[in-house]
């Protein structure tokens, strides 16, 4: 049947494509002043007065062109009837999807315009329509933040355990993935030692035990990192490996959790590297992106080496120090973020709103503040040489008190995010923080009541993991604090100072929000140090807690 009287069947039966669809016109014409012609299918319209574009295609060589039909017909549409983007509709019909499959998931991940797909049936002289399902399309390249730390003892069981770990993902049909190989530093039995030590004087009050773990006397660790995949490829590996029963509750658990897409996704990457067998070691634990900074900065871990596997081996331009940086201040953990921004650049764009949206999923104010900064950001595009963002959210204001108060570097635990922007003949520099005053009435009793119902094992259970909290602001709301934004522009030797306030910034003086906060902090007699008191006499040490 020729693709004209394909077309035909279908204008008389447009509702198997939707009840609501009126037909208008077939091979609508199109004239454009950019040098096209279009010819439209079957233009038809909607209840609401939408215009729907139907492109039909009969076979693979024509269905190929269809993604470019489209494109075509949605600006000589624009063009001739002076319509918005959001009043039309686009529609792929077509008998065959094999090559038509990827393209159109591709148009429908990267575009707004609301886009739908059907495969038509024809059997005698009856016509059916079957909804098609995109199909998952390479993601962003995003380093999970369920991470491990394996310990070795000697060169030797490293290079076994490199083996192991090659094995483990692939084994998986996890091919980007990231080995890390760290040497220990040379006093690192002696502080491990001393940490372990502190730990059973805190919790039994005497030294318990005389053979430490085996750990203490390792020299390297691997620390392993994969890239998430779509749904749907974990969704593939769990039937392939195992949809058992034991597993299918756990498995149903997670597609039907309501957390967004990213969460379902280290849900899904959790569950996999969960299973057994895993690579020999001597010693392993849960790595996070927290956990590798400590490693690193903390215990004075070494990097020997970093071995990238997969399409990340063939990435020539993704060095060591980016996938360090991704490692530790991965979009999807909610605390850290650090990413270029190109303003000339709409994927660059759209991929940073996207992981500050994420990111930021639970800390409405500053993720509204940093959307709006990157919008306006965009029209400025000529002058704008360069743009950085970094962030530093911890989910758990009273934890970030303690460790503000408590540690001597605490000025690096304080909540803000910086955006730098350099212009031709400015620099700017937005600045995330936190501000307000304490209330004097509440007590550390009252808010472990009103967020964790008294239950003081739920709260420092939550440490262990980082302490994300995703009520965090409402706690802050709760003790009188407010996430705000303020903007520095500098010309020369002129600096101005702006704060922002209902959606636009107003010049005013906002002093030093970072010095400002721990003048607050350390001049409160009330509750800053109740909270102070209440880790210190939890704390047992080594990251451990008493409850």
């Amino acid at each position: 049947m020729k693709e004209s009287q394909i077309r035909d069947i279908l204008i008389q039966n447009l509702h198997i494509l939707n009840p609501n669809y009126k037909f208008l016109n077939k091979e609508a014409y199109l004239p454009s002043d950019i040098g096209t012609r279009s010819f439209i299918d079957i233009l038809a319209c909607d209840e609401n007065g939408k215009y729907i574009v139907i492109e039909l295609k009969k076979s693979n060589t024509t269905a190929r062109q269809a993604i470019h039909e489209l494109l075509k017909y949605l600006e000589a549409l624009k063009e001739n009837l002076a319509l918005k983007t959001d009043e039309i509709e686009l529609v792929v019909v077509s008998t065959e999807w094999d090559e038509l499959l990827v393209p159109f998931s591709s148009f429908l991940s990267n575009v707004d315009l609301k886009t739908t797909g059907f495969q038509l049936l024809l059997e005698d002289d009856k016509i059916y329509a079957n909804k098609i399902n995109a199909t998952a399309i390479s993601q962003d390249r995003i380093l999970s933040s369920i991470q491990m730390a394996r310990y070795y003892s000697s060169s030797q069981s490293l290079k076994k355990g490199i083996k192991e770990h090659i094995k483990f993902f692939t084994k998986r049909d996890i091919e980007n993935f990231v080995l890390i190989i760290l040497k220990a530093p040379e006093n690192y039995k002696e502080i491990m030692l001393e940490s372990i030590r502190d730990f059973e004087i805190g919790m039994y009050g005497e030294i318990k035990t005389s053979n430490y773990d085996v750990f203490l006397n390792c020299e390297y660790m691997i620390y392993s990192a994969n890239q998430l995949l779509s749904l749907e490829k974990y969704t593939n590996i769990y039937l392939k490996y195992y949809s058992n029963l034991d597993n299918e509750d756990s498995v149903n658990e997670i597609l039907n959790n309501e957390v967004g897409l990213y969460d379902k996704m280290e849900l899904f990457n959790d569950f996999i590297l969960e299973q057994e067998p895993f690579p020999i070691s001597d010693f392993s634990e849960i790595g996070t992106p927290a956990k590798y900074i400590k490693f690193k900065e903390d215990e004075g871990w070494e990097v020997v080496e970093i071995q990238k596997f997969g399409a990340l081996s063939e990435n020539q331009f993704l060095n060591n120090e980016q996938i360090e940086q991704e490692i530790k201040a991965s979009g999807t953990t909610g605390e850290r973020y650090i990413s270029e921004i190109d303003v000339t650049n709409k994927a660059s764009i759209s991929r940073v709103k996207r992981e500050i949206s994420n990111c930021l999923s639970d800390n409405i104010v500053w993720r509204n503040h940093i959307l709006e900064i990157i919008d306006s950001l965009t029209k400025e595009k000529q002058k704008i040489k360069r743009i950085r963002l970094s962030m530093y959210n911890p989910m758990n204001i009273l934890y970030s008190i303690y460790l503000i108060c408590s540690q001597p570097s605490g000025i690096l635990y304080i909540p803000s995010y910086q955006i730098e922007v350099e212009l031709d003949d400015e620099s700017r520099l937005y600045v995330g923080y936190l501000d307000g005053n304490f209330k004097e009435e509440i007590t550390i009793s009252d808010i472990l009541n009103k967020f964790w119902n008294s239950n003081i094992s739920d709260f420092f259970m939550s440490l262990t993991w980082g302490g994300y909290f995703k009520n965090n602001l409402e706690v802050c709301e709760y003790i009188g604090l407010n996430y705000k934004t303020m903007l520095i522009n500098m010309k020369g030797d002129v600096s101005e100072i702006f704060r922002y306030e209902n959606y636009r910034f107003i010049e005013g003086e906002c002093g030093n929000p970072i010095e400002d906060f721990c003048l607050k902090l350390f001049e409160n007699t009330f509750l800053v140090p109740e909270i102070i008191s209440f880790f210190d006499e939890h704390n047992i040490g080594n990251g451990l807690w008493r409850v």
